[in-house]
């Protein structure tokens, strides 16, 4: 059973995932040289883990984990983090390669989920914990996005 130890442990190694840039796999349609560009360049938010929809994942176990367990052993370095990566120009960058030509469908549907599932827990985390409330709100744009590329999937 999820306890307060098992969250520190939880979240030491979402930490690990989410901050180990290589390797990566890249998703992507080449459009040019100019397409070429490092993780952490075209996913300020969302690089590290092996994979985009890995790190929207470590991403929403580290938000579950401070609304379930607030006091975790890892509860500072998460907030730290998330405070890094969930932050309007990193969420700007996510954006503006996600709108380049040939992206529409990038991470659909498994990555799409992910970054949806965030923004819900974010959402709940935030009604109780206002400090969240910046991360929910420069997350919007890019779960808009997300979800209204879903309808037009659907």
């Amino acid at each position: 059973m999820l306890n307060k130890d098992l969250a520190a442990v939880y979240s030491r190694l979402a930490l690990t995932n989410v901050t180990t840039e290589y390797p990566y796999k890249l998703d992507q349609v080449l459009c040019s040289d100019a397409s070429l560009a490092a993780p952490r360049a075209l996913h300020p938010a969302f690089y590290g883990s092996y994979d985009w929809h890995s790190s929207a994942h470590m991403h929403w176990t580290l938000v579950r984990l401070l609304r379930l367990f607030p006091g975790h052993a890892g509860a500072d370095r998460s907030w730290q983090h998330l405070d890094l990566r969930l932050n309007t120009g990193s969420i700007a960058g996510e954006l503006s390669t996600l709108e380049q030509p040939h992206r529409a469908s990038f991470e659909r549907p498994y990555g799409w989920g992910w970054l949806l599932k965030l923004s819900a827990e974010l959402h709940q985390l935030a009604a109780g914990e206002p400090r969240a409330m910046a991360w929910r709100d420069a997350l919007a744009p890019l779960a808009q996005l997300i979800a209204d590329r879903f309808i037009d999937f659907l």
